[in-house]
């Protein structure tokens, strides 16, 4: 079947948001954002996070640099 011109035609996005607590489900999210914005074909929650003292100190170390 020919289905040229009848199809809408389709926004491929990919976003990163944050700030969750613990109890957030990704399916909490799908069900959120189909609600604001319509389809979501996938949503994948990262539980993991980087402990804020594991960066480094980038002001210490552009000191010693200059």
């Amino acid at each position: 079947m020919d289905f040229e011109g009848s199809e809408k035609e389709t926004l491929v996005t990919q976003v990163n948001i944050g700030g969750f607590d613990r109890e957030v489900r990704a399916n909490d999210i799908v069900v959120f954002l189909e609600e604001k914005i319509g389809m979501v074909d996938r949503c994948r929650l990262k539980t993991s996070w980087t402990p804020p003292e594991s960066y480094p100190d980038l002001k210490k170390l552009f000191k010693e640099i200059i």
